[in-house]
């Protein structure tokens, strides 16, 4: 009787430790790769980290917006054509109502920078000044988030190229 129950208890216990009987409701792992999103477009390029989702490229092709899972952080890459010289394309004239007080500012070579507060959010913006387009990425999340996302900016804005 002994080896009977120990038999019915080994079979149960191996029998709960199968695989799943569906393999369709077992969730795929998570990616960590960066996303290397290249607009065709306006022809730029940037890498977004794992932790952002794709929200699919814009009708008109012009870009595309990144967010992560539960919405509190966003970035934007997008892309337009300069058809007057005279249209501004830099960061501090494209965000002048959103940010009125940057905390950074930084122009240089056709490339602008501009970062500061809103609300509770810290937003950053840059802005690449070709011959033709005028190229922007802006990234926006939550003050109390910094130390999660700044290491995230810095590499954002450094592979957004245009």
């Amino acid at each position: 009787m002994k080896k009977i129950l120990i038999s019915t208890l080994a079979l149960f216990m191996l029998s709960s430790c199968s695989a799943p009987q569906n393999p369709a409701v077992v969730a795929p792992p998570v990616s960590t790769a960066p996303i290397h999103y290249v607009n065709d477009r306006f022809a730029f390029i940037v890498t977004v980290p794992s932790e952002f989702i794709a929200q699919g490229e814009s009708d008109n092709g012009d870009g595309q917006a990144f967010a992560t899972r539960n919405n509190r952080a966003e970035i934007r890459a997008w892309g337009g054509h300069l058809m007057e010289p005279e249209i501004e394309c830099s960061a501090n004239a494209m965000f002048a109502d959103e940010l009125p007080q940057p905390t950074y500012e930084h122009a240089q070579s056709g490339t602008s920078v501009v970062s500061g507060s809103i609300g509770g959010d810290i937003f950053y913006a840059k802005v690449i000044r070709t011959v033709d387009r005028c190229l922007g990425l802006t990234i926006k999340y939550p003050a109390s988030e910094k130390a999660i996302y700044d290491p995230a900016v810095s590499t954002l804005a450094g592979s957004f190229k245009g």
